[in-house]
Parts: structure tokens; C-alpha cells; sequence
């Protein structure tokens, strides 16, 4: 049999392609493990579940925060589809760290920024969602809070506090550019209806107390890993928080959490209120920098119109999976005009709870502002 020269030469040529194509293969593969390992723009890679820890620390809770990273740091993880990223914002400057395995590991460096600010949170959550694609994402906010309670009044601050700068949550909600999972606030006074309806829009859940939260805070001394585990329900999960937290503080101090979902929200502008004088005494939460601002929100009861009572049990059913409190009352806060805080009315006519259910409108016109208090 005579075989041609140029038999010879299309089967070099055709082995040749082949490992060709082989090497290609092989280095593309590497390339996408490599990328999976490196931790810094992992794109090819999808997640079960992304947690950003939003530690805003240029305050006076910078030995907490170095005390909560050094937790972090100890932390195993052992799941490569679960992703923890930490934003640790200090004196020492802003760095975000990603958690492979048992270590904190350097992503990116900030430098000097505000991370009070709408501006910061935004770039930061569309750089979380544009980078780890993932199933699920939650967020912990840490740091220094007070509720709803406006940042213009240089005693009080909604949320962190940065060299004196605060955000927001009117702004701070605005900043988010997607919807999350989970919220925890993880700061003082943040377990408000206003700021629950506030974040409705944000989150499908949030944890918060309407009282001082420990400088430990709610998920010091976590193992972290039981947060992110996908083998169980997030309902479950973040139960699981509010009960260590609960527990760890009710001996030796108030202590005070709760977890809504916040799909029925809305439900409440379905219940019609009816006039009711009350000692509003009974349901006065601490004052504040010396201003009586938060109440139980189980005073709302006493104003439930009978016709629309199965509504407003549906609504406390639907909403409230978690209200734990050694403080007495419901372990969620209200605002009720006094004399003492009225100059918080025009802003809170702003909020997106006061907007829905015209609180302030029904509970102004009908017994509290200024010429009829009847916490005096």
C-alpha cells in the first residue's frame, strides 16, 4: 500500500490541533480555578449564600470592632459556596476582606472614605452584587444607632458614625440598589416599625432592637458558619441569632430583639383606628439623650378598631416571627408625640410608615400635640 506524502502531513497537522485544543482546555480550566481560589473577582462562580459585614468603627466603638474582627478572623468557613465579605472601617483606614476557610484575606483598600454615607453604601452593594453572584445575600449592619430619629440633630445619629458624620435611613435605604435576603441591624434602637417599613423594600427580613444593644452587640460570639448554612431555612437561621442574642443578655442586661418579614408590611393600612385616651406612661421605652421618643408598639392596640381586629391579628401573625423582651410590652417601638420630641414631627412625616398609614396625621390630630399631652 503506497501512502502518500500528504497523508503524513494532515495527520501532523491534525494531532498538532488537537493538542492544541487540549492545551487550551487545560489552561482555561486552570484559569477558571485559579480565579475560583483568588477570591477577588470571582464572576465564573455562583454561590449559595453572600453575607457582607458592615463594620462602620471611626468612633468611640473602635476596641469592640478590632475585638469583633479578631472573632472574624477565627471564624471557619469549609463550604466554598458560602462567601462572607467584611468591610472594616477604622482608624486605620477602610478594607474590605473576603473569609476563605479560617482567615480574613485582603480584597480591596479603600483608603480614607465616609462610610456614613449613601454614596459609600451604594458603590459598596453594587460592587458585592456585580462581583459574587450568589442564591442568596444578607448584610450586618455594625455600628452606632438610633433609630429613625434624624441625623440633623447633632445628638443623634440613624446609623454609624464616621468622624462625626452619620447616615440616615432614609438615605441609607435609597443606597441600596437591590433586594437582600436579610438585614441585622446590629446597632442600638434600629427595632422600629419606621424602620422596618423603612427597609420594607429591602430586605424580605430584618433584625433589630428597639433598645441599647450591648457593646458586644447581637452577633459577637456567633459562629458565623451556622448564619450561612444552607442546609437550613433562613427563617431558621436568623431565629437562631435572635435566641443566642436574647438569651446571652436577658441575666445582666434589658434585652430586647425581634425579626419581621416584611412581604405584609402593608397590611396594616388595612386596619382603621379608633379614637382612645391612654396612659402612655405604661409604654414608654428609655429615654434618649433625656427625650422620651420610642413606645412599645403594643399601645397600637388600643386604637384597633373592632371591625378591622382579625386584620391587624393577621398583620401581627404574618409580620412578627420573632418579639422576645425581658423589658415587658411587645419588644418593637413606635413614635408618639410629646412635648419633649416635637420637633422630630416634621421629619418624621417624611417616613415611608407615616406616608402608608398617616400615623402621625391619625395620632397627632387626635391627642397628642402639643396643647393635649397626656404624658404630663
Amino acid at each position: 500500500m503506497v501512502v502518500s506524502e500528504n497523508f503524513y502531513t494532515n495527520d501532523i497537522i491534525n494531532k498538532e490541533k488537537s493538542r492544541g485544543r487540549l492545551l487550551l482546555s487545560l489552561l482555561f480550566s486552570l484559569f477558571i480555578m485559579s480565579c475560583i481560589q483568588e477570591g477577588n473577582l470571582i464572576k465564573e462562580k455562583k454561590y449559595n449564600t453572600t453575607l457582607l459585614i458592615y463594620i462602620s468603627a471611626q468612633n468611640n466603638l473602635y476596641n469592640n470592632a478590632v475585638d469583633f474582627y479578631r472573632e472574624l478572623d477565627r471564624q471557619h468557613i469549609n463550604n466554598s459556596f458560602v462567601n462572607v465579605v467584611v468591610l472594616f472601617d477604622c482608624k486605620d483606614g477602610c478594607n474590605l476582606y473576603q473569609l476563605r476557610f479560617n482567615n480574613l484575606h485582603l480584597i480591596h483598600s479603600f483608603g480614607e472614605v465616609n462610610t456614613s454615607s449613601g454614596q459609600f453604601i451604594k458603590k459598596l452593594f453594587t460592587y458585592i452584587k456585580d462581583n459574587y453572584k450568589s442564591k442568596e445575600y444578607g448584610a450586618i449592619f455594625w455600628s452606632h444607632g438610633s433609630g429613625w430619629l434624624p441625623t440633623s440633630n447633632l445628638e443623634f445619629r440613624s446609623f454609624g458614625y464616621d468622624r462625626g458624620l452619620e447616615c440616615d435611613i432614609i438615605d441609607m435605604s435609597d443606597a441600596i440598589p437591590f433586594k437582600l435576603d436579610y438585614i441585622i441591624f446590629d446597632a442600638c434602637y434600629m427595632g422600629s416599625i419606621e424602620v422596618y417599613f423603612e427597609f420594607k423594600e429591602k430586605a424580605k427580613y430584618i433584625i433589630g432592637s428597639p433598645i441599647i444593644v450591648p457593646n458586644d452587640g447581637i452577633v459577637r460570639g456567633v459562629d458565623i458558619s451556622m448564619l450561612v448554612d444552607t442546609n437550613y431555612t433562613l427563617n431558621d437561621r436568623l431565629k437562631n441569632i435572635c435566641d443566642r442574642f436574647y438569651l446571652r443578655n436577658k441575666i445582666k442586661y434589658s434585652s430586647s430583639i425581634s425579626m419581621i418579614s416584611t412581604l405584609d408590611l402593608s397590611l396594616f393600612s388595612y386596619v382603621n383606628l379608633s379614637e382612645a385616651i391612654i396612659d402612655t406612661k405604661r409604654f414608654e421605652y428609655p429615654s434618649i439623650r433625656g427625650k422620651k421618643v420610642f413606645y412599645d408598639f403594643s399601645i397600637i392596640e388600643n386604637f384597633v378598631d373592632i371591625s378591622t381586629s382579625e386584620i391587624y391579628e393577621r398583620f401581627i401573625e404574618k409580620v412578627f416571627l420573632y418579639k422576645k423582651t425581658n423589658i415587658g410590652g411587645f419588644g418593637v417601638s413606635i413614635y408618639i408625640p410629646n412635648e419633649s420630641n416635637k420637633s422630630f414631627i416634621n421629619y418624621y412625616r417624611r417616613l415611608k410608615w407615616n406616608k402608608s398609614v398617616h400615623w402621625l396625621d391619625y395620632i397627632g390630630s387626635r391627642n397628642y400635640i402639643e396643647n393635649r399631652d397626656i404624658n404630663t
